[in-house]
């Protein structure tokens, strides 16, 4: 379809246009629409407003909240067409030949329209109403097209593991859909089957029936399966799953997904002291999961997949295994949810509490994202700060189960605060202008108001206060050093000190249920954050720490009970064993051991090795070589406040993990 836009900031503004007759009888503002994209980009992209992430040109917004906006165009079409938006973002009204079809509160994904369309010559217009946030985003933001209904088609696919035999090594797989049959043909087919099919390399397993009726539900049993696990507990493996209709032999329709084959539960255990503690299991096996909340790859740009593949090498790189998918980051990303699948990343996604409530237009919100969510076996929990949620998602999702958000009372996973730091020097020179680049805080005008809008997520109407940098380097370190490229990197080694320990102290301690979600991944336009990667894909020290105590089987300290004692421990999340011999030397006395050893690791296990007297301020090199010879390193440091900065930047260069990425020196 070749989408216009029409638009209007006139507070004035009464007029409904419902053609793309009347908006160009208007007199409006017309630009050609590159969809999928958000106005406001199209106006950068148009040359009417300067690259809205450099220094503070995202205030610019500001003047386009007001605005009336039309996206429209004119299309040919058969009686059973449809126009599909995969994403509308924004309050909206829909008309198609200038009748309303839709009114959308809040947008909508995945939104399917037949109504009013007709053989021939026929014209859609969205129109996006003004926002009453200062910060918004309206346009359609993913593909839109029309489709030709087939005569029978194939719709509400859900297929699901029924029941695992992990003895037997069988599972039953339940395949459900609905068969809807275009009017014109109902009296056209003579015999309707369907088949469900699962595939390996190998083997394929499959169920047939005829249909007389409208819904399918069949089984399928799979001998000797190979099941779906998250990263370090087993392989993700993945089957070709597919739903085909027939007429006699005749193939009618074919509905495909990648099926894992796993079980999820929500399941509650007895502490030592009588307490409960709530976990989610996958194929009978308490998981203990780390990894961040994800973000959008960019906040203007909802389509860029090149952007997102790069962004998610992260993930892997960083040997995460879970993500937090946050209330309104996500609009259903068939390409995000893949990359999940085959690389074995569990992902919780929360719903957004205002996306619920009596209207039908909040409840087939939540039902559409449901449909999508429940076909990708990396999807193991739900949650939303909403009551009604869960009643909605009960009969769509019922392998799905529902959890409290993370930060709620009852959560299965720990949550780090929000550390803030800064990019590199050379990430800041792209987006501060050079002329005042430094320093952030003048002493005569105060703070620089390009580093203050950077400070934010305007669109989702966060704001920080950049002094907590300072306030955190003062915490950590005797003194703030005045100069650009040291400051920049006292605040990135406070946030990689705390990140590191904070997920070393959940993993070694597995004090909740399934481990811990940590802020976050990367940034989706230039700011100081709490990411460990900027938007330009440049990593922080924090990134190089994470990766580190984020390794399967790794040795980390806790304090102990006792006074300056603390406890050396082997964290094994795989599932097999290993012999390791370790050595932990303190680098601010010349190298002297202070432990040393050989231990048998258990698969699946948090083993204490030693207890260590260690100093304050200390820093401690970690060694250990598995039964392979290649030899592994971390640090630890005994953080009590008031360091030295070359002394703490020293102690990084002798054990070689001085890893500060685009700083022009």
């Amino acid at each position: 379809m070749n989408w216009e836009i029409a638009y209007t900031n006139d507070s004035n503004f009464v007029n409904e246009y419902t053609t793309p007759d009347e908006i160009r009888a208007a007199g409006l503002s017309v630009l050609k629409a590159h969809v999928p994209c958000c106005f406001e980009k199209e106006l950068e992209l148009a040359g009417f407003e300067n690259d809205f992430y450099y220094a503070s040109n995202i205030l610019n917004l500001k003047k386009y909240a007001g605005t009336n906006v039309w996206y429209f165009s004119e299309f040919s079409a058969f009686e059973f067409d449809s126009i599909v938006f995969e994403g509308i973002l924004g309050r909206a009204d829909v008309f198609v030949n200038g009748e309303i079809c839709r009114e959308l509160p809040e947008g909508f994904a995945e939104l399917r329209i037949h109504d009013g369309i007709v053989d021939g010559d026929n014209t859609v217009v969205v129109h996006f109403h003004p926002s009453d946030k200062p910060f918004s985003l309206k346009g359609l933001v993913k593909n839109a097209y029309i489709k030709r209904k087939r005569k029978c088609e194939i719709r509400n696919a859900y297929i699901r593991t029924e029941s695992l035999d992990p003895e037997e090594e069988s599972a039953v797989v339940r395949f459900t859909a609905e068969v809807d049959i275009r009017r014109d043909s109902v009296h056209e087919f003579q015999h309707l089957n369907c088949k469900a099919e699962i595939k390996d390399e190998k083997r394929v397993y499959s169920s047939k029936c005829d249909l007389f009726g409208s819904k399918i539900d069949l089984t399928v049993e799979v001998p000797r399966a190979k099941l779906w696990w998250p990263k370090n507990y087993g392989r993700p493996y993945i089957y070709d799953a597919s739903i085909t209709v027939y007429d006699g032999g005749r193939q009618l329709d074919e509905f495909d997904v990648s099926l894992g084959i796993r079980t999820v539960w929500l399941e509650t255990e007895i502490t030592e002291g009588g307490g409960e503690i709530s976990y989610i299991s996958v194929n009978g096996k308490r998981l203990c999961l780390s990894g961040p909340a994800w973000r959008p790859a960019d906040l203007m740009s909802f389509e860029d997949e090149e952007r997102l593949e790069k962004v998610f090498e992260s993930v892997t790189d960083l040997g995460c295994n879970v993500l937090y998918v946050a209330a309104g980051t996500d609009l259903n990303s068939e390409l995000f949810y893949d990359l999940c699948d085959r690389n074995g990343i569990a992902v919780v996604r929360e719903f957004q509490a205002e996306e619920i409530g009596n209207n039908d237009i909040s409840r087939a919100k939540i039902r559409a994202t449901a449909e999508f969510l429940r076909n990708h076996p990396s999807v193991i929990a739900a949650c939303s700060r909403s009551a009604y949620v869960p009643d909605v998602l009960k009969n769509l999702t019922p392998e799905i189960p529902f959890i409290p958000c993370i930060g709620s009372e009852g959560s299965v996973f720990d949550v780090c605060e929000h550390v803030l730091s800064m990019p590199s020097s050379s990430t800041v020179k792209k987006f501060i202008p050079r002329d005042v680049v430094w320093p952030a805080v003048d002493p005569d005008r105060g703070i620089n108001p390009d580093y203050s809008i950077h400070s934010s997520d305007p669109f989702a109407g966060k704001f920080v206060n950049s002094d907590d940098i300072e306030a955190g380097v003062l915490r950590f370190f005797d003194k703030k050093i005045e100069k650009m490229n040291p400051f920049l990197r006292q605040s990135q080694i406070v946030q990689a000190e705390y990140l590191k320990g904070v997920i070393e102290n959940a993993r070694a301690t597995k004090s909740s249920g399934n481990g811990i979600i940590w802020q976050s991944l990367s940034d989706g336009w230039p700011c100081f954050s709490d990411s460990v990667t900027d938007y330009f894909n440049v990593r922080k020290l924090s990134y190089f720490y994470v990766k580190r105590s984020q390794s399967p089987l790794v040795l980390v300290f806790t304090k102990s009970d006792e006074r300056d004692f603390y406890e050396l421990h082997a964290v094994n999340d795989l599932q097999y064993g290993d012999e390791i011999t370790f050595v932990v030397k303190d680098l601010t006395e010349s190298g002297k051991i202070v432990a040393s050893g050989m231990a048998e690791i258990s698969p699946n296990s948090k083993t204490v090795l030693e207890k260590v007297r260690l100093d304050k301020n200390g820093f401690y090199l970690i060694s250990w070589t598995p039964r392979t010879g290649r030899s592994i390193t971390n640090h630890f440091f005994v953080n009590e406040g008031g360091i030295d900065y070359n002394s703490y930047t020293e102690a990084l260069k002798k054990c070689g993990f001085y890893e500060f990425e685009g700083f022009e020196e």
